[in-house]
């Protein structure tokens, strides 16, 4: 009887041993699959920053053509005011020269 003993504590201590090994398995798995998971999300926001930064850039550079039509629309607007300005004083000008030529040949 004292061999069944040793074979069962034997047997028991080779289940402790498997059942110990196929924990250090999972949990050695398990870390792979975190470490791939976590190499995976570095590169996710490595490629988000660059998108960021391409967007923002982009938008910058809107902005700067957005403000340079600004510019240009007011400019041309102004030019339109002065021409007709200009465009009112030559015809006044004509105006009071017809009068002139009419005064001088009554």
């Amino acid at each position: 009887m004292h061999k069944t003993l040793k074979r069962i504590q034997n047997c028991e201590k080779l289940k402790k041993d498997l059942e110990k090994k196929a924990a250090e398995e999972r949990k050695t798995k398990r870390d792979e699959r975190w470490a791939v998971v976590m190499e995976n999300n570095k590169s996710l926001r490595h490629d988000n920053k660059d998108t960021l930064n391409y967007l923002k850039e982009k938008e910058q550079k809107m902005n700067n053509l957005i403000s340079e039509i600004k510019a240009a629309i007011h400019e041309d607007i102004e030019q339109k005011k002065e021409i007709t300005l200009l465009k009112k004083k030559d015809q006044m000008e004509n105006l009071e020269r017809g009068k002139n030529f009419n005064q001088l040949y009554k």
